[in-house]
């Protein structure tokens, strides 16, 4: 489910059942996994890997070319 208001960079791919909430920015090359929720407000930048079943929220601090994964969200590498 993709949310208005939600920009999506070249080459990006959304897993299959993933939520994505109005406000997010995803970067370049971005691989979202199935399951993900994303949620209002986070920048999720270029080169950016996150694991399936994982909740994103504006507290992750995501860098570009970072790893992802949890639920709680947490970084992995």
């Amino acid at each position: 489910i993709l949310f208005p208001g939600v920009t999506i960079g070249n080459n990006s791919v959304i897993g299959f059942k993933s939520t994505i909430y109005s406000g997010v920015v995803i970067g370049n090359e971005v691989k979202i996994g199935g399951e993900c929720v994303v949620s209002y407000n986070v920048k999720i930048p270029d080169n950016v890997k996150i694991k399936g079943r994982t909740f994103i929220d504006s507290r992750c601090e995501i860098k570009s070319g970072e790893t992802w994964g949890g639920n709680p969200a947490k970084k992995l590498s």
